[in-house]
């Protein structure tokens, strides 16, 4: 009996290099890879035992012909392994590599907290302030000049007071003859008509205090 053999199908790989590129941002990387004319179960993304990131992919070209290829990526020290995702759509496949963030970032990116300037006081505030203090200060100053108006004050009361008529001419006579006093060699001298005036003045006050101290004496009596 004869046995009919068919030659076997021995298929034929091609490999290529496919396009890509990176695009870096601030919380994530994204690696981009051109494969036209691939569908999504052609590719396969996996993380191999060294850490490395690796996209392998093939399909049918014709007959036995199949193209294919393998591609190793470096993963960033800062990239957060767990979260990595892929999506593939119209030829492009797209994987992003989100980065770790640390306590030190997390630090710089909470919202920092300006202290407001010191509110301005009002104008009115203001004046009401400077006013309080001049009326302080006015204050103190009539402390200082009350006990002087006090002492002003008994000075003139006491030039006020109104002495028996017969005394204010006394007083008045006293103050013309210390008025034609003279200040000479450090003692005062008088001249013969101030001194008969003086003698004349004496006599005169000591009668009227004599006559008033009678009269005192009377109305004393008499009540």
């Amino acid at each position: 009996m004869a046995y009919s053999t068919m030659p076997r199908t021995t298929t034929i790989y091609k490999d290529f290099e496919p396009a890509y590129e990176w695009s870096q941002e601030q919380n994530s990387d994204t690696l981009l890879i051109y494969l036209p004319d691939f569908k999504k179960e052609d590719i396969k993304v996996q993380i191999d035992n060294y850490g490395n990131l690796r996209v392998e992919g093939e399909r049918r070209l014709e007959r036995n012909q199949r193209l294919r290829f393998s591609k190793d990526f470096e993963i960033p020290d800062n990239c957060n392994v767990d979260d990595i995702r892929a999506n593939f759509r119209d030829g492009l496949l797209y994987i992003w590599l989100p980065k770790l963030i640390t306590k030190a970032e997390l630090e710089e990116e909470k919202p920092k907290v300006t202290q407001k300037p010191e509110e301005q006081k009002p104008n009115n505030q203001k004046k009401e302030t400077d006013e309080k203090q001049s009326t302080r200060v006015q204050e103190e100053l009539e402390k200082i000049e009350q006990p002087k108006k006090d002492h002003e004050r008994d000075d003139k009361k006491k030039e006020e007071f109104s002495w028996p008529d017969g005394i204010s001419e006394v007083k008045e006579k006293e103050k013309e003859v210390g008025n034609g006093m003279k200040k000479e060699n450090g003692s005062l001298a008088l001249d013969k008509s101030q001194q008969r005036k003086l003698l004349i003045n004496v006599a005169v006050a000591f009668m009227v205090l004599v006559g008033l101290g009678m009269y005192v004496t009377f109305k004393m009596s008499k009540s």
